[in-house]
């Protein structure tokens, strides 16, 4: 079998290796909740770049040999005994965590947990090879907005980074539960942000202050933000530690992430840790990492089935254009996900 492994950590664009001798899953040897999955395509993300990248950091992380990728989509060939609500055949969408030893996506065939897929529709809006880009981004966009506004209610929400994988995604979700929506992007991404239903944009591109004085201006008599989610992470000095002028009381920021620096840690660390006495802000710290979570997945599954969210893809790559497709993901300039094609289902 076909897959994209890394042998140890490194610059993941030097290091990734297209091999053919990788052991096949094993139907007789599948688990009472596991499927066995023909993948059509996996998607990748920045943290595919960035977790092998630590170098000794990423071996207390990650289990080496790895394959590359944690979003897919394809064809069930298998099921185990106790798996009763999917089908051969069905085509599902589905993530592996690779914080435990997972299988990796870039390769033909995947075993996982059936709690880690949800089944397309045969009648889905969203293209099947396009669907493999929900896992990781819509996850991402549906935990750091759900749980934290009051649906139908017109909580207005601050998603810092509006137009990459996850912020296209996550203005969606945001106005799927009735939120006002504003954004940070750039000048010519600023449409895509307004067709997703972004209601107000900050041009990062023309600001001539910090963005939390721009924010500031946003909530000036008006209701102040009931939530920031965070995507960039290279502000958080100025935007987190400014919070208590525009960010509601109790409103948390959600830190989904930025490059891995010494200074971007020491961040974090002083954000969740500094009193407000001692200058700290009021908003309490969420640092956030994906769960995987059948019923969100199948959330995310049914909108984008339904056409109510649509999948922003940048390129589809074939699968022999894996490494090229991962130096493009680590630039850090897409306008959605970028797909790569495993095979022909």
């Amino acid at each position: 079998m076909k897959a994209w492994q890394l042998a140890a950590p490194g610059p993941v664009e030097k290091t990734m290796k297209l091999r053919d001798d990788v052991p096949r899953p094993d139907p007789q040897k599948l688990g009472e909740q596991e499927v066995l999955v023909q993948v059509a395509a996996a998607s990748l993300n920045p943290s595919d770049h960035k977790l092998p990248g630590m170098g000794i950091l990423a071996r207390a992380v990650l289990h080496f040999p790895i394959t590359v990728g944690m979003d897919f989509s394809g064809k069930v060939t298998t099921v185990g005994s106790r798996v009763a609500d999917v089908r051969v055949g069905d085509w599902v969408v589905g993530r592996v965590d690779p914080r435990v030893k997972s299988p990796g996506t870039l390769r033909e065939y995947i075993t996982v947990d059936r709690a880690d897929v949800a089944v397309l529709p045969a009648d889905s809006a969203i293209d099947p090879v396009h669907a493999a880009g929900l896992g990781t981004a819509a996850l991402t966009a549906y935990q750091t907005i759900a749980p934290y506004v009051r649906e139908g209610q017109g909580d207005r929400v601050f998603i810092n980074g509006g137009s990459g994988g996850v912020g296209t995604l996550g203005i969606q979700v945001a106005k799927q539960l009735g939120c006002h929506v504003t954004v940070t992007c750039s000048t010519a991404k600023a449409e895509l942000c307004r067709e997703l239903g972004a209601d107000d944009i900050i041009d990062y591109k023309t600001i001539s202050g910090n963005l939390s004085d721009e924010l500031r201006k946003k909530a000036a008599g008006r209701a102040p933000f009931r939530l920031i989610v965070d995507n960039v992470g290279n502000t958080l000095w100025d935007l987190y530690f400014s919070s208590d002028d525009y960010l509601a009381e109790g409103g948390p920021y959600v830190y989904v992430g930025s490059k891995p620096s010494l200074d971007s840690l020491r961040a974090v660390l002083v954000a969740k840790l500094l009193p407000r006495w001692l200058g700290g802000a009021r908003a309490p710290f969420v640092a956030y990492l994906t769960e995987n979570k059948q019923h969100d997945l199948e959330v995310l599954t049914r909108w984008a089935a339904e056409g109510r969210m649509k999948l922003i893809v940048d390129k589809v790559f074939e699968f022999e254009e894996a490494k090229t497709a991962m130096e493009y993901v680590k630039k850090g300039s897409s306008s959605g996900k970028n797909i790569v094609k495993v095979q022909e289902l």
